[in-house]
């Protein structure tokens, strides 16, 4: 039986939440070999999209030999964005398209002007900007091109397309974020949240401690790619056409939820799963209460049933 085409099962211009994942060829521990870990290119090649697609992310994990994205895509922000704002993007999503016309960085005046009247590749880029298809696609292509030049290698770094799993419900949603965060434990790789150093809740914890002491950490680097908890603080909006720094989906707050509050949610699953708790706790109780998710439906989701 043929599988479905992408185009079958995601459409870029109506807005969605998904589930992503992709696993290494073989399940070999290629991100983290033990001599040496490359998750933290991985990491910046994801931030630097991030600052370009109209595709927020709300969670990620990433192990030796896969990784896990919670994903939402936003076809109504590309539509705000003026055409020079999708050039000025679509440039730095693909600068090799843009060197066959070129243009090698930014696009000088001259050269924006030129480019502006081309309405069919506007068009184009205007969809590929808030498709998960596209982006995953260079996410995926850049860092095992790099991997496989650092190691003299060639073929597949990649098994297969990525997974994509669309999210329905907010109790869908809950539930894949906490299964997303708890990655690295359920791996043996990590034993609390707070060191789960490659799962996105770490970051977001240790980057609140660092803005409590003002200091910038490396952590808070690392969670720059990631939208808010909707009743934790926000980062204002950045205006700045194309360049880094500029407004990202990701500044878009995912959920009402607090980090605390999800942090106390996710802590509990772990332990119901684990048998090491019978039931929730009032407050943890009264949070599934609001988002419509059972016991049986968050121990269900930490062996994968999503």
């Amino acid at each position: 039986m043929s599988r479905k085409n992408r185009s079958e099962t995601f459409n870029p211009r109506v807005r969605g939440t998904y589930h992503v994942y992709s696993r290494c060829v073989r399940r070999a521990w290629l991100m983290n070999d033990g001599e040496k870990d490359r998750r933290g290119r991985l990491l910046e090649i994801l931030n630097e999209l991030a600052e370009v697609y109209a595709i927020a992310v709300l969670a990620s994990a990433f192990l030796s030999n896969h990784f896990h994205l919670v994903l939402v895509n936003l076809p109504e922000l590309v539509d705000q964005w003026s055409d020079r704002e999708v050039m000025l993007r679509a440039q730095r999503a693909y600068p090799s398209r843009f060197k066959t016309m070129g243009i090698t960085g930014p696009p000088t005046d001259e050269q924006m002007v030129v480019l502006l009247r081309k309405r069919k590749l506007i068009k184009e880029f205007r969809r590929r900007l808030s498709d998960i298809s596209w982006m995953m696609r260079m996410l995926k292509q850049r860092f095992a091109a790099e991997v496989n030049s650092e190691l003299g290698e060639t073929g597949h770094f990649w098994e297969g397309r990525f997974k994509l799993i669309e999210i329905l419900s907010e109790a869908q949603l809950v539930a894949t974020m906490i299964y997303v965060s708890l990655n690295q434990i359920r791996a043996g790789e990590a034993s609390t949240l707070d060191t789960s150093f490659w799962t996105s809740v770490c970051w977001q914890l240790q980057a609140r401690q660092s803005a409590v002491s003002a200091e910038m950490s490396l952590a808070e680097l690392r969670a720059g790619h990631l939208a808010p908890l909707g009743t934790d603080h926000a980062p204002k909006p950045k205006f700045k056409a194309g360049t880094p720094g500029s407004y990202r989906a990701s500044d878009t707050p995912s959920m009402e939820m607090s980090l605390d509050e999800f942090v106390r949610l996710a802590q509990c699953a772990y332990e119901l799963s684990e048998g090491k708790r019978a039931k929730p706790t009032p407050s943890v109780a009264r949070s599934m209460e609001r988002v419509q998710l059972s016991q049986d439906q968050l121990v269900q989701a930490l062996a994968g049933i999503l």
